[in-house]
């Protein structure tokens, strides 16, 4: 499930170093099914320069630490990646997308909608400039 996303384009070439996210959850939430989990994420997604097709980058995947349990009014969680190291062309476009994934028994096929807000961050190197 898409929570919501935001789109970068560099007019230089950079190398994406780290990626960081906080989670918040604006109301409390009931347990995850049985046997599941609620993994709420961001992940980098790219576009060739002058291109509108977005391809998501798996390796950039930055997990916020898993709820197991119920959560109470306000919970946060936490995520970061280090060592990235891909660096990008100029001109990339690069979309940061915060998604959230709910695993567990009698989870196929079902919808769920939970209220929360993402933050974060992208550290990246400036490779050459304009």
């Amino acid at each position: 499930m898409m929570i919501g996303s935001l789109l970068f384009r560099f007019l230089m070439i950079v190398k994406i170093d780290r990626i960081y996210v906080t989670v918040g959850f604006w109301t409390a939430i009931a347990a995850p099914p049985p046997n599941g989990e609620i993994i709420s994420y961001m992940i980098l997604y790219t576009a060739p320069p002058g291109g509108n097709l977005f391809t998501p980058l798996p390796t950039t995947r930055v997990n916020g630490v898993p709820f197991t349990t119920a959560m109470p009014q306000q919970s946060m969680t936490f995520g970061s990646l280090e060592g990235i190291g891909l660096q990008f062309p100029k001109g990339t476009r690069l979309m940061v997308v915060g998604m959230m994934e709910i695993t567990g028994d009698g989870t196929t096929g079902k919808a769920r909608s939970y209220y929360m807000y993402f933050t974060g961050g992208i550290g990246l190197t400036i490779i050459e400039g304009v």
